[in-house]
């Protein structure tokens, strides 16, 4: 995009100017009155209207790396740019460049099948069958076995490997779970839906001696329309290495033609899933007399992109160093599948976010009352891939990660009921939670802290290095991941609400010197801050004289 355009995009959202007259707070009046001001500059419309345009057919998806994802990404550092934030990247730009693996099948790759009475055989597409980000080359001839849900849940009593032997064998596997809309049952909460990962079907088959992996999308499923990994692009460990069992998400077409082979089709797994759907028990078993080949070899070779990043700097000689990260993905998944519309255009997943991040970005930028400490305003690209912007940034921090007092998370905030919200992060943090209830105050929504802490967005790299992290989560729905996901679906009254919250929390953490208890670092974080004494945060957001940060770690 060029700077034209990128005036012109500015321009057309009627974004406020710059302020830059600071005043000085004299006392707590001040402080609550500059931060209802800035509450109340994140409105609903100026929202919307990131959303409509990050979620445009125009950006295609915005698959890491693409056209689409550019675009996003310079709109939002024009954005940057117009409020103020200071350019902290590589080059003096909004950009923090990273790598991630371009890669593409050999003409040997492919996924075969054969039986007594016929075989057939695919080379791998985004329609036929696509290895997951994170398989090892390598090919594997042998008997298929239907897994069910390729679930062991011993706590619940559920084992679709109980009473079958896939050793050696390749694992046929429904995605998802066993009634996954109904929350009322295990699968349908937030700690059973980690069943659900490709990566944890794929690691439970091999732990099971399964020596290749399938994952078909199941016919009674919402996205039946079979959406599948989509090249050319992929971060995830362990793609083009060698050995190990291959795996990959297969499109119903093709497994249609495989089971024909034997005598069966879509309707005989339609009747499986729906047993198993039914009881809640598995119905696994062997597919006599079909074998299958599935062969996984990729060629990788360096692709870049990079995350976005603006930063409003404390004035607090004592607290400017310590900073507040508060960011989202700007990328989805791109274009797949089948049908006319191919587009998965990402509103809620993750332009809402993206737009939350960009409205309390403005929010801080433009109040005439600065922060005590640094705000560090970022959109993450590779979440899709495996959360691999955020990643990069917590490993090359431009921030001292040990001066990095929290990270607040916007993911998927926009659908459901207006005044629900998860607020993942908070029961497992003490401060995390009674932060978040405090921000409530002011607006007014059911929180919810679920028991588990999903491991699917960019706040868990961040609670890996040492780092208390939140995330604001408004929950899954049918379009979750599908070419549905538009724009129009978008509840605009939520969207602010929850930009509203972060921009509390947010607040808070800025004007005050608290440290929010943190997380043992388990993964190249650097290390936590060696605070003295002890105590519980100030539960106003007011200026204050520096009081004790909480010494306390916590392992997540």
């Amino acid at each position: 995009m060029n700077r034209a355009a990128s005036i012109f995009i500015i321009g057309s959202l009627s974004l406020s100017a710059l302020v830059t007259t600071r005043a000085v707070a004299t006392d707590a009046e001040d402080v609550e009155a500059a931060q209802a001001a800035a509450r109340e500059s994140i409105r609903a419309n100026e929202a919307f209207a990131h959303v409509r345009f990050l979620a445009s057919d125009a950006l295609g998806g915005r698959d890491t790396p693409s056209d689409g994802l550019k675009i996003a990404a310079q709109y939002a550092a024009a954005l940057f740019e117009s409020w103020g934030l200071e350019p902290v990247g590589d080059d003096g730009t909004y950009f923090q460049k990273f790598e991630l693996a371009a890669v593409a099948p050999t003409a040997s790759s492919g996924l075969g099948w054969s039986s007594a009475r016929g075989e057939g055989r695919v080379d791998l597409t985004a329609e036929t069958a696509t290895p997951f980000p994170f398989t090892p080359n390598g090919k594997v001839t042998a008997p298929v076995v239907f897994c069910g849900y390729g679930i062991t849940a011993e706590d619940q009593g559920y084992d679709d490997y109980a009473g079958i032997d896939v050793e050696g064998k390749i694992a046929l596997i429904l995605r998802y779970t066993p009634r996954e809309k109904d929350t009322e049952q295990y699968f349908g909460t937030p700690a059973g839906r980690r069943h659900a990962y490709f990566q944890t079907k794929y690691d439970n088959a091999i732990a099971h001696g399964a020596a290749g992996v399938l994952v078909v999308t199941g016919p009674l499923h919402h996205d039946a329309d079979n959406f599948v990994f989509s090249w050319p692009s992929s971060g995830g460990r362990g793609r083009g290495s060698d050995g190990g069992a291959p795996g990959m998400h297969v499109a119903q077409a093709t497994l249609d033609r495989m089971l024909g082979t034997v005598g069966l089709g879509m309707s005989e797994l339609k009747s499986w899933q729906a047993a198993i759907d039914e009881s809640m028990k598995p119905r696994s078993r062997a597919i006599d007399g079909l074998k299958a080949t599935v062969d996984v070899t990729m060629a990788r070779s360096p692709l870049p992109t990079k995350n976005v990043i603006g930063v409003v700097r404390g004035t607090d000689p004592n607290l400017r160093d310590e900073v507040i990260v508060v960011g989202g993905h700007y990328d989805h998944v791109g274009i797949g599948g089948g049908g006319a519309d191919r587009i998965h255009n990402g509103a809620d997943d993750n332009a809402s976010g993206s737009s939350g991040v960009l409205e309390i970005a403005q929010a801080f930028a433009t109040s005439p009352l600065k922060p005590r400490r640094t705000l560090v305003f970022m959109l993450f690209a590779g979440e899709e891939k495996g959360l691999l912007g955020a990643r990069h940034y917590v490993r090359n921090p431009v921030f001292p990660i040990e001066k990095t007092v929290a990270m607040i998370n916007l993911d998927m905030i926009g659908r459901n009921a207006t005044d629900d919200v998860e607020v993942i992060g908070a029961f497992q943090n003490k401060d995390l939670s009674a932060l978040a209830k405090r921000a409530n105050r002011t607006v007014g929504m059911k929180l919810t802290e679920p028991q588990s802490i999903s491991g699917g967005s960019d706040h868990m790299p961040f609670i890996s290095g040492g780092v208390p992290a939140v995330f604001f989560f408004s929950g899954f729905h049918r379009e979750y991941h599908q070419p549905g996901d538009h724009a129009e679906l978008i509840n605009r009254e939520k969207l602010e609400k929850i930009s509203r919250l972060a921009f509390n929390c947010a607040w808070e953490l800025a004007m005050s010197d608290w440290w929010p208890e943190r997380p043992q670092a388990r993964d190249g974080g650097g290390r936590r801050p060696r605070p003295e004494g002890g105590g519980a945060p100030t539960p106003t957001p007011t200026p204050a004289k520096r009081g004790p940060r909480n010494p306390k770690a916590k392992l997540y």
